[in-house]
């Protein structure tokens, strides 16, 4: 019960004691009624458990529960005084709390004041008072719900039940999601950091991240969008099912700044024309790495592929992994660096088994704003393992159009 706070599943294995206290309490005059047969059964199955588990530690727990099931029926026969099962009941229950004294829990755990301090330092603290609502854009990635303590809006949250809507629309965007509940940011788009009314941009160096269009440097590690839109507004033109339901990821994200869609609404105005432009990818470069069968293999760290393509200037980039999932059983997740131009991030892709996958198919990722055309990412490969996946596209986002749609 101690440590049911400690992270987003343990919170949850205080209903499994509840329920288990439930069954022991109301079974317990069954054991009375077991024929000494049935109990060695019971103990003998729960003894080959033990055998067969996996770790010291599961195999030391049910010897645990072993000895207290004979010890319990034991003293309901009568056979063992109530003392003896009490002071025996007692010896468990201590060397139980010896034994998680021993446990590894201690490193998992942050220094006392170090998290306050890495918070307090962080770019956002530059960011004016007294504009609560204005979102804040920075890497929260070491702590994702800093700006509960920076006490203002942010980009960013980890809580285990998040509003579904949010999981929902992230994913519809192709954001890349490690899982269900941790959204990190919205990936520095400029489209979606105007919609959440993101006035801010903060970073130390950037963190490997250009800053999203339109926003200029105020002082060192932070920048502004001094056209941000309000928390509200309205639209003069809807779109209706019909018309929304055909269009990807990357063009809803380019009309939702023109047009807003009406769930029920089947059909409603035109949607306007898209200024996206997919370019055509001129070559790639494995590095220690295999593509071949729609999989590639990294076989090492800093293993990957470099992908060129013709790139268009003043354009917002995207490099899109259409369908892409893990393709090696033994590892359930993996880290890839993505690299272009002054762009740098870190993405961990998940396995469907993973408890909160975040059941996305294809993700967009944001290669930033440039003046200049970009002509190469890299994909690299934080240890070894495998995509699988059946297409890499380049997309060009051109961002001049952006102010009179905000507008």
């Amino acid at each position: 019960l101690c440590n049911a706070g400690a992270s987003e599943t343990t919170r949850w294995y205080v209903f499994l004691d509840f329920f288990a206290a439930v069954v022991v309490l109301t079974g317990l005059d069954s054991l009375t009624a077991l024929r000494r047969r049935t109990l060695l059964v019971c103990v003998g199955a729960i003894l080959l458990y033990a055998w067969t588990a996996e770790g010291e530690r599961y195999a030391l727990s049910m010897l645990v529960l072993t000895v207290t099931v004979l010890l319990l029926a034991g003293g309901l026969r009568g056979r063992i005084g109530d003392r003896a099962v009490c002071a025996l009941l007692a010896v468990l229950v201590a060397g139980n709390c010896v034994q998680n004294v021993f446990e590894e829990y201690v490193p998992m755990f942050a220094e006392k004041g170090l998290v306050g301090a890495e918070v307090a330092s962080m770019p956002a603290n530059g960011a004016p008072k007294g504009e609560l609502w204005q979102r804040v854009d920075q890497d929260y990635s070491n702590n994702p719900n800093a700006s509960m303590i920076l006490d203002c809006a942010g980009v960013a949250s980890y809580f285990s039940t998040p509003n579904g809507n949010t999981a929902r629309f992230l994913s519809e965007m192709e954001v890349p999601l490690h899982n269900k509940v941790l959204f990190p940011d919205l990936d520095s788009r400029t489209v979606l950091n105007a919609l959440m009314a993101t006035r801010w941009f903060a970073a130390a160096d950037q963190e490997g991240r250009s800053a999203p269009y339109g926003y200029e440097p105020i002082e060192d590690g932070l920048w502004e969008d001094k056209g941000v839109l309000p928390l509200g507004f309205t639209y003069d033109t809807i779109v209706g099912e019909d018309e929304w339901k055909g269009l990807t990821a990357l063009e809803r994200q380019e009309q939702m700044l023109q047009v807003a869609y009406v769930s029920g609404v089947q059909t409603a105005g035109d949607v306007p024309a898209s200024h996206l432009t997919r370019v055509e990818i001129t070559g790639s470069d494995l590095q220690n790495a295999d593509w071949q069968d729609g999989q590639i293999n990294a076989y090492g760290s800093g293993a990957g592929l470099t992908v060129g393509f013709s790139g268009l200037p003043g354009c917002e980039t995207y490099l899109r992994l259409k369908n892409v999932s893990l393709a090696w059983a033994d590892t359930p997740q993996l880290s890839i660096t993505v690299r272009a131009g002054q762009t740098q991030r870190k993405y961990t892709f998940s396995s469907k088994s993973f408890l909160w996958h975040s059941e996305q198919e294809s993700v967009l990722i944001n290669l930033g704003y440039n003046r200049e055309r970009l002509t190469q990412a890299e994909l690299i490969f934080e240890q070894p393992g495998g995509l699988k996946l059946d297409d890499i596209e380049v997309w060009c986002q051109p961002m001049e159009p952006y102010d009179s749609w905000r507008e």
